[in-house]
């Protein structure tokens, strides 16, 4: 048998896209599933084994518990972590499980855990030339001299989530953020005025670094940019190829290798923000795979072969429309005939698929639950 592929993830969408991913190139017998909740979403997809899942409590449990799973399977399994936490753990113990397992890294010990803090992401990116908001140290400025309104974040991805991050209007609000956040260190930033948000979403292997497109998110939730998207080839003239040559050399300078995406804010001024990398498998990532190219899968079958020719499909030429569960709240602003029409035209979706349908009615049971448990 193929190498097993061993995916770490909970139950959400980022986990159930990488699922569907080898689910639909017919290696399904390969996924071992490591999950940190069973709410019988993602675990129910067609594609999962009972026999190969696992759940886990706490993240510190995973390296003992992969180790033990790689013992039954002759080929060192390659590991895809769909999550921050996640891949933090695994890169922390990365000199033990680089033996057993093919995993994603960077440049020497525990390097992806190095460039989670975004202080530290930025400084790279200045030295690249990349662009950026302007920040302030919150240790050292004074609040008064912030230019409000202001955006304020956890340092280090792991620590917090995207319901951490919150715009600020006024030196109150700044405060009262500070103050409900006394156990983290915060970022500010200065506000930009966003004409659009992007992301580069791709996978760096030791011959190449694929960057097939670009996401252009049509309609966004707040604090997170799992919404309504349009995903487009990267040679359409969106992005320009001076922006292009900088990732690539922010990723190289890492020593990147794995599936990742690249954030970035275009202002109303024109000037492309640099947001952050995340140095796992994307959110949003199931697009890339709907508009044919099979990040997943590049790293899976190339992790552990850097000197073979990569033959699979890397580019495409059609858009194609994501449309996430998450964006439901959205029928109240733009009407339910307009929002199903967008749902049926759409190629994909987070949960919902005629191939895959039982996450979808676990996720709508779950979603009726929750409703009714608030009346």
């Amino acid at each position: 048998m193929a190498k097993p592929v061993f995916i770490i993830g909970g139950s959400h969408h980022n986990t159930l896209g990488v699922i569907r991913a080898f689910g639909e190139k017919g290696l399904s017998s390969n996924i071992v599933l490591f999950i940190s909740s069973d709410d019988k979403t993602v675990s129910k997809s067609r594609y999962i084994s009972r026999k190969r899942l696992y759940f886990f409590e706490h993240e510190q449990q995973l390296p003992q518990m992969l180790l033990k799973a790689a013992q039954d399977f002759e080929e060192k399994p390659v590991i895809i972590c769909c999550g921050d936490s996640f891949i933090a753990t695994v890169d922390k113990a990365g000199e033990l499980l680089s033996k057993y397992f093919h995993i994603p890294h960077g440049h020497g010990t525990s390097a992806i855990n190095v460039f989670l803090d975004k202080d530290r992401q930025r400084k790279l990116a200045s030295e690249i030339g990349l662009k950026m908001a302007r920040s302030y140290d919150p240790d050292k400025t004074d609040l008064n001299d912030i230019d409000y309104p202001c955006i304020v974040k956890p340092e280090n991805s792991t620590m917090g989530s995207k319901d951490d991050i919150a715009v600020c209007k006024s030196i109150t609000d700044l405060r009262d953020y500070i103050n409900s956040k006394t156990d983290r260190q915060i970022i500010i930033e200065k506000y930009i005025d966003k004409a659009s948000e992007f992301q580069l979403i791709g996978c760096s292997l030791a011959q190449k670094i694929i960057i097939p497109g670009y996401t252009d998110i049509i309609r966004q939730p707040e604090n997170t940019n799992t919404g309504y998207l349009k995903y487009s080839p990267i040679d359409d003239g969106f992005i320009s190829k001076n922006l292009l040559d900088k990732v690539n050399q922010f990723i190289r300078k890492i020593g990147y290798v794995g599936l990742f995406s690249v954030e970035f804010m275009r202002g109303k001024d024109g000037v492309d923000y640099f947001l952050e990398i995340n140095m796992r498998n994307d959110g949003n990532a199931y697009c890339v795979t709907t508009a044919g190219v099979n990040l997943p899968y590049l790293w899976y079958k190339y992790a552990d072969d850097s000197e073979t020719e990569i033959t699979e499909q890397t580019t495409f030429t059609r858009p194609v429309y994501w449309l996430p569960e998450a964006d439901l709240k959205s029928i109240k602003t733009i009407g339910p005939a307009k929002w199903i029409s967008q749902w049926l035209a759409a190629d994909s979706h987070a949960y919902a698929s005629l191939h895959d349908p039982m996450p979808f009615v676990h996720y709508f049971y779950r979603l009726i639950e929750r409703h009714l448990k608030k009346k």
